[in-house]
């Protein structure tokens, strides 16, 4: 999900601080050198990109903001370095950086810097997508504070409500759901941040998005519900909480496979147990090719649900 996760910057070598001020100025930041910093920038150097002949470098800036250095930001800002300077690789700012960091304080001295909140990376996603796929739900606060918006969506079509949903962060899911985020906002696979929750079996998130008006019934282009992707993984937990919550049992995908046709082919007993008590009749349901959940069960040797589903033939 949340593209600058995991993602670390070009660090400059020794050899290379006598190429130019600007690499001599990105070491200084990886040292924490503040002074050879102040001096650097005292000559007046561009900030926010480097210059030609060097090849594109991580503005510094946005290297301070990674490592921690309040001072060092403080001092880039008050020297006009461009907020909206982005990293090399995937077009993130300051803003998306400190997001992913969890670094409240450093988000606070960047947001009374700027009013714009919702600029996108290169791939669409916001400081509130970044936010809320790393789980730092005081992050998420402020930005929905300073107007950040809930429901935008990345190219992929997902919403920082799918980015915490798929990443089974609870407490931010709350918050988004609270600040409006819609929870049945469908990305370009048509999937809602419940079907993300259910597969991956949160059921934390599942209860949350399902308390705020989550659509139980709604459906990927595969034509998989929550009900359907958390039935074919075997989370038992989740399956009987949409159950418990009206799920349809006998709702098929577009091979007409049925929750029970992939718990059986999957050998997830317990699930199979779960669903036959709320729809025993699913039994009797046939796929495209015309086979039943018993004969998926065989198909995959699943000794078990065999023996479970041969017994109520």
């Amino acid at each position: 999900m949340a593209d600058l996760i995991g993602v670390d910057f070009w660090v400059i070598e020794e050899s290379d601080m006598d190429m130019h001020p600007f690499t001599g100025l990105v070491r200084a930041v990886q040292q924490h050198d503040i002074g050879r910093v102040r001096g650097i920038i005292s000559s007046g150097l561009a900030l926010d990109s480097a210059p030609h002949p060097l090849p594109p470098m991580t503005p510094p800036l946005i290297e301070a903001v990674c490592a921690g250095h309040r001072d060092m930001v403080e001092m880039f800002l008050d020297r006009k370095a461009n907020l909206m300077a982005r990293d090399v690789a995937l077009g993130g700012t300051a803003l998306h950086w400190a997001a992913a960091s969890g670094d409240k304080e450093m988000m606070a001295v960047l947001m009374e810097r700027t009013s714009d909140v919702n600029s996108p990376s290169y791939s669409g996603q916001t400081p509130l997508h970044v936010a809320a796929a790393c789980g730092h739900d005081d992050i998420v606060r402020l930005l929905l504070n300073d107007n950040a918006q809930p429901d935008i969506i990345d190219l992929r079509g997902d919403t920082p409500l799918h980015e915490a949903a798929g990443a089974g962060h609870v407490p931010v899911c709350t918050t988004l759901l609270a600040g409006r985020a819609n929870p049945n906002v469908a990305n370009l696979d048509a999937e809602t941040p419940l079907l993300v929750a259910a597969r991956r079996g949160y059921t934390g998130v599942v209860e949350a998005l399902l308390a705020q008006g989550a659509s139980l019934e709604a459906a990927n282009r595969a034509g998989i519900t929550a009900l359907i992707g958390a039935s074919f993984f075997g989370h038992d937990p989740v399956v009987q909480l949409l159950l418990q919550r009206g799920a349809n049992a006998r709702a098929v995908d577009i091979k007409r496979r049925s929750a029970l046709h992939w718990a059986a082919l999957n050998d997830n007993e317990m699930t199979v147990r779960n669903l036959l008590g709320w729809a025993a009749d699913a039994l009797r349901l046939l796929d495209e090719g015309g086979a039943s959940p018993l004969d998926l069960a065989r198909q995959a040797d699943a000794a078990h649900v065999m023996s479970i589903l041969g017994s109520l033939k």
